[in-house]
């Protein structure tokens, strides 16, 4: 398979698939992790969760991690941008992660 059929089919993977693969993996690495979907499927969350909010929350052993999911050619909004900014003021990092690789990476940085 040429690499450019494997780019283009890696940039059309859903965020949502992305996101619901990185929790799985996060989990089986000691993680709880909560996930907060794609906007206006926030799973009855949509009302209590701001605008910009990160996707995935996960804890272990007594620390954060936010995550904010991109498929290969997602960009961020203007409110998950300025979301990011004031979590950033307030001490908190937000990884922006395209894959579950990234997602461990990130991970491994707060263990």
């Amino acid at each position: 398979m040429s690499n450019l059929l494997i780019a283009k089919l890696i940039s059309r993977q859903p965020e949502r698939d992305i996101q619901q693969a990185i929790c799985q993996v996060l989990t089986l690495h000691g993680w709880f992790c909560l996930e907060y979907g794609q906007p206006g499927g926030h799973d009855g969350l949509r009302g209590s969760v701001p605008p910009g909010h990160p996707d995935i929350i996960a804890w272990k052993a007594g620390r954060g991690l936010l995550l904010e999911v991109k498929s290969a050619i997602g960009f961020l909004s203007t409110a998950q941008r300025h979301m990011h900014r004031m979590l950033g003021a307030s001490g908190v990092t937000v990884h922006t992660v395209r894959s579950v690789k990234e997602a461990l990476e990130a991970a491994n940085e707060q263990e």
